[in-house]
């Protein structure tokens, strides 16, 4: 029986084979590298709240749960409340944005659905770090002046583009004229922060997603069609 000769690599071959071999892997820089350790301690730290409020956290127990050295958190953030400062900020621009892009340029009832739809998606997707911020936000409220002011700021920014998207869909024809913005920004505003209170205390009972969607129907009152 013949033999078979294994066919050599080519010039082009081996030098191509020599390069994947030898080429270095990129290191993370020190902006990636503590930018990486930031998000899963958030992370981290979001889950705690979740199932044991703030009360119950411990900066050690949000660096293991990270992967990362017990010190770290406590080296990053000296304390509770400088965390809490940040998962706050962080978090509530995160969300902010999400639902300005989500939104785009549209307005009136165009832009109301896509911000309910918006919502409800962020639910479907981070249930967990949305129930941490959010009892992040009210357990710290009554004795932080800092959170009071982060949760007011977003508050303002919420209601401040609800209104937008009301007085824009009076001027496209899609809601009626007679409807007052800065009025029905504050009731929907209200009524999901509402919904948001019922949810982290009966987290079973409410199943906030479809509640959040079923605020479609209340655009019903508002529409000119």
């Amino acid at each position: 029986m013949p033999r078979t000769s294994k066919a050599k690599p080519t010039k082009t071959k081996r030098k191509l084979t020599h390069a994947v071999r030898t080429s270095p892997v990129r290191r993370k820089t020190q902006a990636e590298r503590t930018g990486l350790s930031d998000s899963l301690m958030h992370q981290a730290a979001m889950r705690l709240i979740a199932s044991g409020g703030t009360h119950n956290l411990k900066l050690k127990d949000v660096s293991k749960m990270a992967g990362y050295s017990r010190s770290l958190a406590s080296a990053r953030y000296g304390t509770k409340e400088a965390l809490f400062a940040d998962l706050i900020a962080t978090a509530s621009q995160r969300w902010l944005t999400g639902l300005a892009e989500s939104v785009g340029q549209s307005t009136g009832l165009e832009a109301l659905h896509s911000w309910v739809e918006s919502m409800a998606t962020m639910f479907e997707r981070n249930a967990v770090e949305l129930r941490g911020l959010y009892l992040l936000c009210y357990e710290t409220v009554g004795s932080s002046e800092l959170t009071r002011t982060q949760v007011a700021e977003t508050h303002i920014i919420h209601r401040s583009r609800l209104e937008r998207w009301i007085a824009g869909g009076i001027a496209d024809g899609s809601i009626r004229a007679d409807v007052a913005p800065k009025e029905v920004a504050f009731h929907y505003v209200a009524l999901f922060y509402g919904l948001v209170y019922q949810w982290l205390v009966e987290p079973k009972q409410i199943d906030v997603v479809s509640a959040i969607r079923q605020f479609k129907h209340e655009f019903a009152v508002i529409s000119k069609r």
